[in-house]
């Protein structure tokens, strides 16, 4: 018992002596395991970021090309009405139904994207 008693004595004697620099060293543990921690939690919320960023400038590329094919498809109709030549008037009707076709694949594209059932809800 002396033995043990005296190596738990030499034991408390040495954490006595140097307490300050174990609590710097606990207090450095902690702080890096705190920094690890904010790194992590950094990364994940710029990957976060990146999707959202992504998916609204996919979004936004649907939304300028469905405005432009819009547009073309009530060109090609304006024309169409204007038109007396009745030949002429079929091949802008065409071009206007080539154009809604095209509309109605960006709207699929844009449909694909959405993931949330209350944005493919608001879609329709």
């Amino acid at each position: 018992m002396n033995g043990a008693s005296k190596e738990r004595n030499s034991i408390l004697n040495f954490l006595i002596q140097h307490r300050y620099s174990a609590v710097f060293v606990l207090i450095g543990v902690i702080a890096v395991g705190i920094g690890a921690f904010l790194v992590q939690d950094i990364n994940t919320a710029m990957g976060e970021a990146e999707q959202i960023y992504d998916r609204s400038v996919r979004g936004l590329d649907i939304i300028g090309e469905l405005q432009y094919q819009t547009q073309e498809a009530r060109r090609n109709i304006e024309q169409a009405l204007t038109t007396s030549d009745s030949l002429i008037q079929i091949e802008y009707v065409n071009m206007s139904s080539e154009t809604d076709v095209e509309v109605d694949r960006i709207l699929g594209e844009h449909n694909a994207l959405l993931k949330d059932p209350e944005e493919v809800l608001a879609s329709q």
